[in-house]
């Protein structure tokens, strides 16, 4: 019987090659792979884009009018908990790239991010540092 793993390449611009070398040197040092960040990296970004179109994220305006925080903090809870349902965790860095694709602002980025993960801890969903 023959395994043939299947291969990818991607490309790195000339100007990114310390970035490549820094990758490589950390994965080393922490005893995984570039292999395993990559394909762990592809399964996070599915998790939260897989289906659907977020190139148009539309954050401002609804049907009924103005869109609050309190509605964007429901939305971030939402996926926040369905990743965890997903995954039976959540990072803290998932909980902060998550609602940063809600909302910019540092101090309201920040803010809501603590309010979300107290909030998930209460419904026993496990946020790792």
């Amino acid at each position: 019987m023959v395994s043939i793993t299947p291969q990818a390449f991607f490309y790195i611009k000339k100007d990114k090659e310390d970035l490549w070398d820094r990758f490589m040197f950390s994965c080393k040092r922490d005893g995984t792979t570039a292999s395993a960040q990559l394909v762990g990296f592809m399964e996070r970004f599915l998790i939260t884009h897989e289906p659907g179109n977020p190139q148009t994220a539309i954050t401002s305006y609804s049907p009924e009018g103005q869109i609050t925080k309190t509605q964007i903090e429901g939305w971030v809870r939402q996926e926040c908990l369905n990743y965890a349902k997903k995954v039976g965790h959540i990072p803290q860095r998932e909980v902060i790239e998550i609602t940063r694709q809600k909302i910019t602002s540092g101090g309201h980025l920040v803010a809501m991010v603590e309010r979300v993960i107290i909030w998930l801890k209460a419904q026993e969903v496990e946020v790792w540092q």
